[in-house]
């Protein structure tokens, strides 16, 4: 008896040993990045998952931009949305370190975003198109969707916090910046990716809104990116580029990147059926009722 409890003990010791040794897994529940990629669909979904995200991430920015300007106030109701007095902090511009969430969520909200193009992009440099039915023009184009989406990102990080860290790796963090870099580092990034993104990026062939394209980057939507890029140039690094932003407006207006026209109304852009506005070059669809 004493043998077999002995043989018994170790068979068990044995088995828990060699069971801890393969710590790999069936996933039934998900699907794991590895095995993600195998339909074209699957490559076009994960493209477009950071663009929810970013739809998301839009309302600390509204606040922080919106609400600490002359457009908009957000009043009390009868005791309601007073909030402690912070909507009225944001408006005259004497928040403290106790209103600081929605700055959190901004900080927060693009770096997730920022990594998740990141994902993406190292991704897709890892397939090919063929092996999906892409065209070559129609691969980079996703590429460059990710590349002008993460630059967007940055645009606000600029903009909000002005010095901040440079990440461009989710799998390889080497290449990213241990901290804060100077402010012109990130502007020469953003500047960068755009004018390449600008050459990838699919055009608007017709007015009569952005059709297929809607919710997508076209060569219109980078180049509004840099407008908005070199317009603040001198508060974002100290130097003036006011013609590089008037050059690539120009370029817009002129129809270089596709048909845009201003509406005939002011209020088109933000109506109902603005998708059918050729006012507008870029915007995250959605729908009456959702948020």
């Amino acid at each position: 008896m004493k043998l077999l409890k002995y043989i018994s003990g170790a068979f068990v010791a044995s088995m828990l040993f060699t069971s801890c040794t393969d710590l790999d897994e069936t996933l039934y529940d998900q699907v794991g990045s590895q095995n993600y990629y195998n339909t074209k669909k699957n490559v076009i979904a994960a493209t477009f998952r950071p663009f929810e995200h970013a739809f998301w991430s839009i309302q600390s920015r509204h606040v922080l931009n919106e609400l600490t300007a002359d457009q908009l106030i957000t009043p009390t109701r009868d005791g309601w949305w007073d909030d402690g007095g912070k909507w009225r902090r944001l408006h005259y511009h004497t928040w403290n370190v106790d209103d600081g969430g929605d700055a959190q969520t901004e900080w927060n909200g693009c770096y997730q975003g920022i990594m998740q193009c990141n994902v993406v992009i190292e991704d897709l440099d890892k397939l090919s198109p063929d092996q999906f039915g892409f065209s070559q023009d129609e691969f980079n184009n996703l590429k460059a969707q990710c590349r002008a989406l993460r630059a967007w990102f940055y645009i606000r990080l600029l903009d909000a916090f002005r010095h901040v860290p440079l990440a461009v790796s989710f799998n390889d963090i080497s290449k990213n910046s241990e901290g804060q870099v100077e402010p012109k580092v990130i502007f020469d990034f953003i500047e960068s990716e755009l004018k390449e993104s600008i050459e990838l990026l699919a055009q608007k062939g017709s007015l009569g809104g952005n059709g297929t394209m809607q919710g997508q980057w076209t060569k219109a939507g980078a180049a509004a990116l840099l407008v908005r890029l070199y317009l603040n140039a001198e508060v974002y690094i100290g130097e003036e580029h006011y013609n590089d932003c008037a050059t690539y407006a120009q370029k817009i207006l002129d129809g270089e990147y596709g048909p845009y026209q201003i509406a005939e109304t002011w209020d088109a852009p933000f109506d109902w059926n603005n998708e059918l506005c050729d006012e507008v070059i870029f915007a995250f669809p959605g729908s009456q009722g959702y948020s």
